[in-house]
């Protein structure tokens, strides 16, 4: 269970996935919704998965998580499968 300040009124968003993630709609100075994901070093990701996770997620939001993907645009000297995988 996500944890949130009382000073901002909050609710969890439902999410209908296999992959470990939360996600939570916060009333700051408008909506919009956290969104927090692990994906394993060595797990397969299918494409589809992670955009049907986007889809399911209320605008505007706010991606965060670890990825365990490498690439340049976030300061690795290499890019990894993974990392392409999030490029596109």
């Amino acid at each position: 269970m996500p944890f949130t300040s009382h000073l901002y009124p909050s609710h969890i968003v439902t999410l209908h996935t296999s992959l470990q993630a939360v996600a939570v709609r916060i009333h700051v100075h408008s909506l919009v919704t956290v969104w927090c994901v692990y994906l394993p070093p060595n797990d397969v990701v299918p494409q589809v998965d992670l955009n049907q996770l986007v889809s399911q997620l209320p605008a505007p939001f706010i991606l965060l998580g670890d990825f365990n993907g490498h690439s340049p645009l976030w300061g690795h000297d290499d890019t990894n499968s993974r990392g392409r995988q999030i490029n596109s």
